[in-house]
């Protein structure tokens, strides 16, 4: 029998036949999941983390939009998200942070019908700070930079804490769904 065809009697090719295959499966993966990974795949609690905006699958972002209520800017960089919308332990809770230019974020806050409230974010988030270590959201207000806090609702309900950083400016949402 030639080598040729006895190719498969040989442990070795089977061995390179399979790690092609998963190989192309992590690959396909990959690209199914928009070409990122949940930040802790390896977490089995509800809440899902993730570092990008194109994700594939039933959590993805303009379903978890629709699902609170919110919208994005159609020039929204940076966005970031947490979702914890399979919780027992309080309400459904999105988590959002991205950044716009300064005029779109007073655009946004208007159309949320925002209103300022008279204290710093970490005391106006003081409610949210449960669910924000509850799921270990790593939001982070640095100290010397304006911080400017609102509230909005009825529908969405949630604070938005608004960081001007020169010509854009940071936002990060909290919209509950009792």
């Amino acid at each position: 029998m030639s080598a040729v065809r006895a190719w498969h009697r040989r442990p070795l090719t089977w061995v390179l036949v399979v790690l092609l295959v998963l190989g192309g499966g992590l690959l396909g993966a990959r690209r199914a999941w928009g070409g990122c990974w949940p930040l802790h795949p390896h977490d089995a609690r509800a809440y899902r983390q993730y570092d990008c905006a194109n994700l594939g699958g039933p959590r993805n972002l303009p379903t978890l939009l629709r699902y609170y209520g919110v919208t994005l800017p159609p020039d929204a960089t940076g966005v970031r998200y947490y979702s914890d919308d399979n919780s027992e332990s309080g309400p459904d809770v999105l988590f959002l942070r991205f950044t716009v230019p300064t005029a779109t974020a007073a655009a946004y806050l208007a159309a949320l019908h925002a209103t300022a409230a008279p204290t710093g974010p970490d005391t106006a988030l003081h409610d949210t700070a449960v669910l924000r270590r509850r799921d270990h959201v790593d939001w982070a207000f640095p100290p010397g930079l304006p911080h400017q806090v609102h509230t909005f609702g009825p529908a969405p309900v949630g604070t938005v804490v608004s960081t001007p950083t020169g010509d854009t400016t940071v936002l990060h949402l909290t919209a509950l769904k009792p």
